[in-house]
Formats: structure tokens, sequence, C-alpha cells
């Protein structure tokens, strides 16, 4: 209302000053960040997984807890099948500077990604935080993510190997079960293949076993637990050459020809053991769930690989999970991640069968006896004593273990020996180490 003898002009001028700092205002909060449009909304981050598939739904219902159960931290999962389109997009997301906040990773492909520094340093985040507990963790998986004395990631299960047996085979054959003892020394690669030879069957009558002893993979967890136990190594300690042509090396390659081309044995999964088809498996622990919920009819439990000239081991693999270090919610991101690897999370994954779990206060919890559903759980339990990394740390990995595993597809055939084998991909795979340093 207008008061005779009053000023309008600095009445309208106060007004427009008023105006000027609403819109001003406004833009600050807009400029602030690009997912926080408003005051109170909630930081969006983005979870890029190709491992969710190991229980998806367990993935998905964790991460609807975590964002019901605060209001500042909004998680997206956001799933790629394949292993290597989902590193390749993690890769192209970067460079476009566009990065997801959380990634997970196949082993075969951490090591890259960690090089090529796209990933957060989790040491100082992580070891200075007691609640946290590193040293929970098995010392092994944390040095399997760990690269030029940085720890890049943190696995959600280890992946090793153990044998499956079908126990109602070994009765019938009159076989003692394989030892659960990975220490014990009348289970050797000799006693192996004696009992994979009286286990094999032929149903038919055409010449060829319909039952074998045993399958396992050429992954190449699978031939590093065996080239372990034989007391060789796929490359020397500085990455520069294939060392499979050692003595060691060419007598374990030439054990599992003799093994394959006998016809006891054969590369193979566990499909194959689930229907009947083979009396022993090499797999890993995860792989138990899958044989319980394939109704199973036959009798079986878990047992120890047997030990070959340099005595028991077995293949150790992590699934890394990571922090892109270029993500916009770095602070955020720690959150999640510490409530994704909390101790009481790894509890109830551990519980959903995603095992085995990296902290061994979980794993030598007697829940976790219980959880596996397997008479002998020493045997996976005492896997851990005797496990070898991967040795995976070089940018070139997965083309190396291409070569390789298709080195060994000859020489399992016994198509090529395994001496001339290796001579004919060392100059390749010397070439890709050193240029994947």
């Amino acid at each position: 209302m207008y008061i005779p003898g009053s000023r309008p002009r600095l009445r309208h001028r106060r007004q427009l000053l008023t105006v000027l700092l609403v819109v001003v205002t406004s833009l600050i909060i807009l400029s602030l960040g690009t997912t926080q449009v408003a005051l109170g909304a909630k930081v969006k981050l983005t979870w890029l997984s190709t491992m969710w598939k190991i229980n998806d739904q367990f993935h998905r219902d964790m991460v609807a807890e975590f964002n019901a159960m605060q209001d500042e931290i909004e998680v997206e999962l956001e799933t790629i099948a394949s292993n290597s389109q989902q590193a390749e997009a993690v890769l192209l997301r970067v460079a476009a500077g566009t990065p997801p906040d959380i990634v997970d990773f196949h082993p075969n492909y951490f090591y890259n990604i960690a090089k090529e520094g796209i990933l957060l340093n989790l040491s100082p985040v992580l070891a200075q935080d007691p609640d946290f507990n590193l040293n929970d963790f098995y010392k092994p998986v944390l040095d399997s993510l760990t690269v030029d004395g940085k720890l890049y990631g943190i696995s959600q299960r280890i992946s090793y190997y153990n044998l499956y047996y079908n126990a109602d085979f070994f009765s019938a054959a009159g076989l003692p079960f394989p030892a659960v003892n990975w220490f014990d020394p009348n289970w050797t690669w000799e006693t192996y293949r004696q009992a994979a030879g009286k286990l094999s069957r032929d149903t038919n009558g055409d010449g060829v076993f319909d039952v074998v002893g045993s399958v396992f993979g050429t992954a190449t967890g699978q031939i590093v637990s065996w080239l372990a136990q034989g007391g060789a190594r796929l490359f020397d300690d500085n990455y520069t050459e294939l060392t499979l042509d050692t003595p060691a090396g060419i007598n374990t390659l030439r054990y599992l020809s003799d093994l394959i081309t006998s016809g006891v044995s054969r590369t193979g999964s566990w499909n194959d053991f689930v229907a009947g088809k083979a009396a022993m498996l090499h797999e890993t622990p995860a792989v138990a769930q899958l044989i319980r919920d394939a109704n199973f009819s036959y009798a079986w439990d878990v047992a120890a690989f047997p030990q070959g000239p340099a005595g028991p081991a077995t293949a150790l693999q992590p699934v890394p999970h990571a922090i892109v270090a270029s993500s916009n919610h770095l602070e955020e991101a720690v959150v999640f991640f510490k409530y994704f690897f909390s101790r009481e999370m790894s509890m109830r994954q551990s519980a959903a069968g995603i095992t085995v779990q990296p902290r061994r206060s979980v794993v030598t919890s007697s829940s976790f006896r219980t959880q596996l559903g397997v008479k002998n759980a020493d045997a996976i339990l005492q896997a851990l004593d005797v496990a070898v990394p991967i040795p995976s740390h070089n940018r070139n990995f997965v083309a190396i273990n291409s070569a390789i595993t298709s080195m060994l597809g000859k020489v399992f055939k016994g198509e090529v020996a395994p001496h001339l084998a290796v001579e004919g991909i060392k100059s390749q795979v010397a070439a890709l180490l050193a240029e994947g340093k």
C-alpha cells in the first residue's frame, strides 16, 4: 500500500533485489552437482556389475535395503552379462567422462584396469577404519588385488578348486573315498589315476567309456592347480617368459594328457558330474549349491585334490570389486563399499550361498560349516592353506590365457607332444608379457 511521503523507488529497488537473490540462489543450487538438482535429493551411485549373476536376487535385495535404510545415497545396480563387454564398458565410460562409481570384474580383467589408473587405492581408505578390520581378510586374497603396493579391490568371494566325488560310484567300485585332508600321503596323482581307471565304465560295449573317472576344465585356475602340485609355474617371477617347458611343467602336462588320451578322464564341466557321467569333478565351492539345486540323485561330497610330486595345492582367484577413482561421489561410494563388505553383510552373503567369503571370521564360524551343506567341510576350509594365486598380473593376461588354452587343447587330444606344444607358443607369450607389463 502507498503511504504519502514514502519513497516508492527505494521500495521497488528492494523488491527487485529480492527477486534477483532468489534467482541467483536457484542457479547456485543447480550448479552444485548434476545429480543433486534440489536440496535434499539423494546422491545417485551407479554400480556396473558383471558378477551379480551369483545370486541375482540377493544383490538386488541388498541394494534395495541399503537405499531404504538411509536418505542420502541411492545405488543403481546396472548389469552386463558378458565379462569382457562389462570390462570394456568401464574403460569406455571412464574415457568419456561418465564413469560408474562402483565396479566388479571377472578376475582376468582386473589387473589391466588397475594398471590403467582407473581404480581408487583403497589402502588408506580401509586400513585406518578399525570397524572395517582389513586384517580379517585372508592375506593371499588381498595380495592378489594389490598392484604396485596399492590395494585396488576387495573380493566378494574367493574362487578356488576342490574335488567333488560321487560316493555311490566309489562304493560300487569298492574304492575308498578320496582324502579329506590335503596332506594325506596316500592320496596322490598315482592313486587318483588308478581310481579314475577303476571308476570308468563302458556301459554299451562300444569300446568308449560312457562314465569316466573324472572331468576337469582347461580354465587357467584348474591348470595352475595341477602345475603347483607338480612343482611348475606358468611364468617366472618377473613375468618375462612362459615356464611350462621346465621338467616339472612337461611332466605335469604329460600326466594330464595321459589321463585324457587313455579315456579315464575328460575335459568337461559340473554338468557331466550331475548327469552321472563322471565320478570325480574339479570345481569351486560355489558349485556345491548348483549340485544341490540340480537334485543330484547320487550321494556325493567334497575332498582334497591328490598330491603331486610337489605336494598339495589349489589355485586361488578373487572376485574383485572396486571404486572408480574418477567417480564424482567418492565419499558416498566408500560408504556403500564399507556396507557391502562389512562382516555382517559377509555373513549374510555366506548364508545366501555366495561362498567362500574372504573374511576369516566368517569362514571359521560354526554357521559357515552348516551353510556349506557338505559332510567334509574341512576339505573346503583346509584348501585355503595350500592355495596359490593365479598369476594374472599382466595387461595381456586374457590373450595369454587364450594362447595357453588353445595349446592345451592340442596336447590333451594327443595331437602334439607337450614339449613341442609349449615351444610353439613360448615366443608369442614372451612378446605378450613384454607388451603387457
